[in-house]
């Protein structure tokens, strides 16, 4: 097994990466750490990326379409409900 070192963090990021590693329940710090780099050389980091950030543009799209509708009737109701003018020639 290979060996990795890392120097210079900035102050406070080993403690933010410990607290990230017990909320994602690994049983150390560097469990969390070796998942990740593991998951990134392999790619599946990356994909699983993507696939959120697919489904956050699916969920966006959706979105618009909904606005849009609710915008179309807003408006059709608006002017349904306004008075005739009758046109003078």
């Amino acid at each position: 097994m290979e060996v990795l070192t890392v120097r210079r963090l900035q102050d406070g990021t080993l403690a933010r990466l410990s607290s990230l590693a017990r909320q994602q329940g690994f049983d150390s710090r560097e469990d969390f750490l070796r998942d990740i780099i593991e998951r990134v050389a392999f790619e599946e980091f990356q994909f699983e990326s993507e696939v959120r950030y697919q489904l956050l543009v699916s969920q966006y799209n959706q979105m618009q379409e909904w606005t849009v509708e609710q915008i179309g009737h807003a408006i059709a109701t608006l002017l349904s409900s306004q008075p005739k003018i009758e046109s003078r020639e």
